[in-house]
């Protein structure tokens, strides 16, 4: 159910596998002001794996031997203020590639379980 469209794509409510998510179906700079970087807030859920060359351009830290984005607390080092990422024009592939919802934008059917669960749907009759 969509709840709100923006220049790139909505904001909507999916029932995926008994729970209710919030998936921004739009591009990052369209989702910001209403998502206020939820993946860059919560790291530990989601650490960007580094590539070799990209460990020697960003601070980072090193997570079951790999090297991943470095974090204070629970947000990316690289994360401003104002919710904007601030390496945003030269993030690394893991952070280019990755969005909290089906692709960053509209249709793309493979990601579906993507977004953020809201609350469990209780079966009819339950409690």
């Amino acid at each position: 159910m969509v709840i709100h469209t923006l220049p790139s794509g909505t904001i909507d409510l999916e029932l995926v596998e008994g729970e209710v998510r919030l998936q921004f179906n739009a591009a990052c700079a369209d989702a910001l002001p209403y998502c206020r970087a939820a993946c860059c807030r919560s790291r530990p859920q989601y650490n960007v794996r580094l590539e070799r060359h990209e460990a020697k351009l960003f601070h980072h830290q090193h997570l079951n031997g790999l090297p991943v984005l470095l974090t204070r607390g629970k947000r990316c080092v690289y994360l401003g203020g104002d919710e904007a990422c601030l390496c945003h024009d030269s993030k690394p592939d893991g952070c280019r590639t990755f969005h909290c919802s089906p692709g960053g934008g509209n249709g793309d059917e493979t990601v579906r379980g993507r977004g953020f669960a809201l609350t469990p749907v209780l079966p009819q009759g339950g409690t």
